[in-house]
Parts: C-alpha cells; structure tokens; sequence
C-alpha cells in the first residue's frame, strides 16, 4: 500500500513538474515573439533561449512586486485608460465573494459575482491589447520613408557623426509632428522616442500599474473559485474564472515584454570583409591618428579586404547571421551573414531610447565618444 502511495505521489509531482515546464516554455515563447516583434527582427530561438526568457520575467515579477507599495511611482497610470475601472471591479468583486459566502444561495450576489468577473476580464484584456499595439519601436517610420534618405546616405558632405545626429534628431521631431495620429505613435512617443527623457519612467509606471491589476484579478479568480459552491450560477463562474486565468498566463507576458525589460544592447564595431574590395570608402573608417587628432583614411589598398564599422547597436545574433541597429545610417536594421563577419569588438552598453547629450540637444549613444568628425560608412 506503501508503495503503491508512493507511486501516485510521484505521478502527481511529475505531472506539476511537466505542466511548470511547459507554461515557463509557453511563457518564455511569448516573451521571446513579442520583444523581437516590438523591435521589428524576425528571431529564431532555441527551447534553452525561451526558457531564459521565462526565467527573466520571473524574477522581474519577483523583484517589481515590492514596488508596488511605493504608489506614487504609478498611481497616474492607474487613472488612464482601463486600468482603474478594472481595479474598482475588482475590488466590488471581492466583496461579493465574500457576501455571497455569507449568503450562500443568494441570487442577486450570485448574478453580481458573474457579471463582475465578466467585466473585469473584458476590460483588462482591452488595455493589455492596447499596449500591444506597439510595434517596430526602433524604426518607427520605414528609412525608405524618409525624405531624401537615399540621397543622404550617398552624399559625402553628410557622412560624418555630427551631421547624422542632426539628421536623426529633425527625423524625430518631423515624425513627432507628423504621425500624431497613426497607430501606436502615442505609446511609442510616451515610452520609446528618445527625445522624452522620462520615456523609461513611464514604461516603469505603466508596467508596475498593469502588475497590480494581474495581482488582483489572480486575486479576484481566487477568491471566487474558493466559494463558488455558494453560487448559484457556479458553472458560468469557472467559465469566467477560466477566461480570466488565460489572460493573465497569455497577455502579461507580452506586458513585460514590452514594458518590463531592460532596453540595453552592446555597442559594438565590427570587422567586416568588404562586398566591393579596393573601394577607398570601404576602409575610411580604418583610421590613423594624424597630428591633430582627427581621423585620417588610409590608403593601403591591401587593406581594402576588410572595413571596421562605426558603433552600431547589436541586437540578435546567433550561428548564421548578426542583426545590428545602424541609426548612424538613417535608422537601418542590417542583417549581416556570419561568414562575413570577422571580429565583434564591444565597447560599451547603451539603449537607442535615450539621449546621451551633456549639452542639450540630442546625441545618440552608440556615437557618445566618437569625434563629430567621423565618417559613417554604409556597408
């Protein structure tokens, strides 16, 4: 008898340990797809990788959930959209339970509890979908767009740093004035263009704001699951409930994946075997120091095999391709095949989000340390 109660046991833990498997793997997957969305890749992954990501939201939950006692971090988000008449119901929903468990049979309470739960589920999947409107952050105009960006690139009097963080903060500002009302624009202008400095504050509030209400609608689904035999509508509250519990498993993920995650990528140059050898322009940013310090190109035509790239932000990489985010060269995610990388040197981490200037302005941080004199090549 021993024995056979001791096999049962260990079915049961294997199925939890199985089912913990898999929903880490399912939310790892959905954490995966949605960031790459939002930064416009395509992105493969191995399981190990989705697994890493499951991991990373968890212990952002873990590590943003005592923050939520500090209400005056987010308690604005809490008055926008769907968030505050979620946390009202959820709050009336509680208290219904809880009078309905005192009242057991009670029609009215029991057609209450429904509806609420109802309710809320409706509302919090509308502003969690109104988040994932967000896309395509780190271009969010087409570079084919751009007035005169092929021209650009190929003009040789604008092919220094100092020029291309002109050009890219009037292409913020232009976009700011002109895409007011297209979709997604106002969440990428409140949490991703770097010329609002509080952009990261406010992807913070909104994060820890849609972490209370997932707190307590887990709360609410709780509560009513515990006394739903005093329900007389029992079989359409674990309905709700059940709906419920799939919204927060499906759409917080894609919340954190959004809102919740670190924006910070190495800044890195790379050695690249050149697509068209002998070109001087292939080799300018292999410079010399001169005298006065400024970059000179270098003539060795035997050095034209191979070109070193201004910083670029790396965003993906794995054993066929790198993906890098070239700003410098009008907002330009490349994809180049390894086979045609030769070295990857980081110098620094930073995010495309924020403005790096010390004098006002705007400059970008891939180009912080770098003399306005440096030539941007295309490659």
């Amino acid at each position: 008898m021993a024995k056979k109660s001791f096999s049962v046991v260990l079915k049961q833990l294997s199925g939890i340990g199985i089912g913990a498997a898999a929903l880490l793997y399912g939310c790892g997957y959905l954490v995966h797809t949605v960031y790459y969305r939002l930064l416009g890749i395509q992105a493969g992954a191995q399981p190990l990788t989705y697994l890493t990501f499951s991991g990373d939201y968890l212990v952002s939950i873990l590590f943003s959930a005592p923050q939520l006692g500090s209400i005056w971090l987010y308690w604005p988000k809490l008055v926008e959209r769907a968030i505050w008449p979620s946390i009202g119901l959820c709050v009336l929903s509680l208290l219904a339970s809880v009078l309905l468990a005192r009242r057991s049979g009670s029609r009215k309470l029991s057609q209450l509890s429904c509806m609420v739960l109802a309710l809320i589920c409706v509302f919090v999947i509308s502003s969690e979908l109104h988040v994932l409107r967000t896309q395509n952050v780190l271009q969010p105009f087409s570079p084919n767009d751009l007035q005169g960006g092929s021209e650009v690139i190929g003009q040789e009097s604008l092919k220094s740093v100092g020029q291309r963080a002109r050009i890219i903060k009037e292409t913020y500002e232009e976009y700011q004035q002109l895409a007011a009302n297209n979709q997604g624009f106002d969440q990428w202008n409140r949490w991703f263009n770097p010329l609002n400095p509080s952009n990261e504050k406010e992807r913070t509030a909104e994060y820890l704001a849609f972490l209370l209400l997932n707190i307590l609608f887990l709360s609410v689904i709780v509560v009513a699951l515990r006394f739903r035999q005093a329900s007389l509508y029992r079989k359409w509250l674990i309905v709700d409930a059940t709906a419920g519990l799939l919204s927060i498993i499906l759409l917080f993920p894609c919340i954190y994946a959004t809102l919740g995650r670190v924006y910070l990528f190495p800044v890195v140059t790379l050695r690249l075997k050149t697509v068209a050898q002998g070109s001087s322009a292939a080799i300018r940013n292999s410079p010399e120091s001169s005298s006065n310090g400024s970059a000179t190109p270098k003539t060795d035509v035997s050095a034209s095999k191979e070109l070193i790239t201004h910083p670029v932000f790396l965003v993906f990489e794995d054993a066929t391709q790198i993906v890098v985010y070239d700003r410098l060269n009008l907002f330009q995610l490349k994809i180049i095949p390894r086979d045609r990388v030769l070295g990857v040197t980081q110098i620094y981490t930073s995010s495309p989000f924020v403005d790096c200037s010390l004098k006002g302005g705007f400059s970008p941080c891939e180009a912080k340390w770098l003399p306005e004199s440096t030539y941007v090549v295309d490659y």
